[in-house]
């Protein structure tokens, strides 16, 4: 009898304490920061050094990511990064460089995730002239 007492007060303290445990949901999508490139006045040379920084946040932890960078005359994924991440803060930093024949426009997207299923897409579209 004893034992069945001590048994009931031990399931008792754990669906107590089970109770009481406070879970934080995650309702915020992960926040993408574009640095570079960005749109500007003066277009970009083609075959000239070109960074690709962004920084991707999310109040608990990201999930996937996806960077690419698309060359638009053609329509040619000319970068592609796929990453899996289980931080709250994802940065890329990537010297490269991208060529082109004609006048084209670039776009520079990010797709991140979080655990939660809740997505952000940022997009920044540059423009380049061939050498």
């Amino acid at each position: 009898m004893k034992n069945l007492i001590s048994l009931l007060a031990l399931i008792g303290l754990v669906v107590l304490g089970a109770s009481s445990c406070n879970t934080i949901e995650d309702n915020n999508a992960p926040v993408i920061i574009m640095m570079s490139p960005l749109a500007t006045k003066n277009p970009y040379i083609s075959g000239m050094p070109i960074r690709l920084r962004l920084e991707a946040r999310d109040d608990f932890e990201l999930h996937e990511i996806v960077i690419s960078v698309v060359r638009e005359h053609d329509s040619k994924e000319v970068y592609l990064k796929y990453g899996h991440s289980h931080g709250s803060v994802f940065s890329l930093l990537v010297d490269t460089m991208f060529t082109t024949s004609v006048n084209s426009d670039f776009t520079f997207k990010a797709i991140v995730s979080d655990h939660e299923g809740e997505e952000t897409v940022a997009t920044e579209t540059f423009h380049m002239h061939p050498m």
